[in-house]
C-alpha cells in the first residue's frame, strides 16, 4: 500500500461550482464509523477542465507509480488482480440516468484522524467560510449552494485497489443566500485552516 500527500500538503482551490451531496454540518457515518466530512462539487465543462489541469499531474505520476509496482507484483498476482485506474471525477448524470456535460469532483476529509506517529487522536473540523473569509454556521447544508472547496491531494495505490487521487477536504467558501446563514463568527479565518482541533 502506499498513501501520501502530493506537493508536501500543498492546499488548492477550486473555481466557483455548485455544491451537493454535502455532509459539512454532521459527518456521515454511513461507511465510515468515526464519520466523514464530504461535499460533492458540480462543474461546468470549461470549469472542471481548470479544476483537472491542477489534480492531472498527481493523477498522473500516481499511475505511473502504481503500473511499475503492479508489474514488479508476481505475475499470479497481476493476473488475478489486474491493474485498475480510478477516475477522480465523474459525469453528473439526469434523473433518467443520461449523462450531462457538467462534471462533479468528491472532496472527503475524516472526522476522526490517527496520527501514524501514534500520537494523540485528532478530531478533524472543516471550516465554512462566507465569501469575506469569515467563518460562518449554517442552518442547513448548502446543497444547491455556489462555493469554492480548498483542498489537497492525497495520492494512493492498493495491491487490490489500483491507483488514484483522493481530494482532501479543507475548507468551504459558501457563495449562497444570507438568509441561510445562522450566525456569524466575529473574526476573520485563513482560507487555509489548521485540520486538528
Amino acid at each position: 500500500m502506499l498513501s501520501e500527500a502530493w506537493q508536501q500538503d500543498r492546499i488548492f482551490t477550486t473555481p466557483v461550482g455548485t455544491l451537493t451531496a454535502s455532509f459539512l454540518l454532521h459527518p456521515n457515518t454511513m461507511f465510515h464509523q468515526d464519520g466523514e466530512w464530504s461535499v460533492r462539487m458540480i462543474l461546468s465543462q470549461d470549469r472542471a477542465h481548470q479544476l483537472r489541469q491542477i489534480i492531472t499531474p498527481a493523477y498522473e505520476d500516481i499511475i505511473r507509480r502504481g503500473r511499475e509496482r503492479h508489474a514488479a507484483l508476481p505475475f499470479e498476482q497481476q493476473i488475478a488482480r489486474p491493474f485498475r485506474e480510478n477516475p477522480y471525477w465523474q459525469a453528473v448524470q439526469t434523473e433518467s440516468g443520461l449523462e450531462t456535460d457538467d462534471l462533479y469532483f468528491t472532496f472527503r476529509a475524516p472526522a476522526i484522524e490517527q496520527p501514524a506517529d501514534g500520537a494523540e487522536t485528532l478530531h478533524v473540523h472543516v471550516p465554512l467560510l462566507s465569501a469575506e473569509g469569515r467563518q460562518i454556521k449554517l442552518l442547513h447544508e448548502p446543497d444547491g449552494h455556489e462555493g469554492v472547496i480548498s483542498f489537497s491531494i492525497q495520492q494512493f495505490w492498493l495491491r487490490s485497489f489500483g491507483a488514484g487521487v483522493n481530494l482532501r477536504l479543507r475548507s468551504v467558501e459558501i457563495l449562497g443566500p444570507r438568509q441561510r446563514i445562522a450566525e456569524d463568527i466575529m473574526h476573520d479565518v485563513q482560507l487555509v485552516p489548521a485540520i486538528g482541533t
